[in-house]
């Protein structure tokens, strides 16, 4: 401070000091109005917010929700064309050298499918498990004899393509392959 009780800073002079106080008040009262504003566009001012507080009243603005089409909104409920794998399960864990019944509904095809055998989105062999001539029941069904050399591990799906579709394919839920089924045999007794 100065001997007149001014901040004594050296590069500004009392005009210059007065200026710069009166352009930080300015923005302070510039940011303070695009505050309030910001406030009044967020603050509901509908008929229902007003009954709750009856104090406030400003110029009500609504604004329509957009319409969806059916683009917008995904694909139809019941696809016209398409494949759902049903079995195998989420979570299901098989055992390699056994057999599970791979099932499917389809519908809007006609033709033949063939089912491949994914690891973590990737066939694990270019051969599929299966061919299969689609009836016209819009279900499916293949037994599948998993072969005992697939290595056990997670993330395996059933992949079923159309021939006739290209790009048209269902894909099952995530599941394990595990190690062979043991059999359980009688513990033999001493002496026997």
């Amino acid at each position: 401070m100065n001997a007149a009780g001014k901040p004594s800073i050296p590069f500004l002079t009392d005009t210059a000091w007065k200026e710069t106080l009166a352009g930080a008040f300015k923005l302070f009262a510039l940011f303070s109005a695009i505050l309030l504003l910001s406030f009044l566009v967020l603050v509901d001012f509908s008929p229902a917010a007003q009954s709750i507080n009856s104090s406030v009243s400003a110029p009500v603005q609504k604004f329509a929700a957009p319409k969806l089409t059916q683009k917008d909104a995904g694909p139809p409920a019941a696809n016209p064309t398409g494949i759902k794998v049903t079995s195998p399960n989420a979570g299901d864990s098989l055992n390699v050298g056994s057999s599970k019944t791979i099932e499917w509904h389809y519908s809007g095809l006609s033709g033949t499918i063939k089912i491949f055998l994914y690891k973590g989105g990737v066939p694990t062999s270019g051969t599929p498990l299966s061919s299969m001539t689609l009836d016209n029941s819009g279900k499916g069904t293949f037994n599948w004899a998993i072969n005992p050399n697939l290595i056990p591990g997670n993330y395996y799906t059933i992949v079923i393509e159309s021939n006739n579709k290209p790009g048209v394919k269902g894909v099952s839920a995530p599941f394990s392959l595990v190690g062979p089924a043991t059999s359980q045999e009688p513990a033999s007794s001493p002496g026997k």
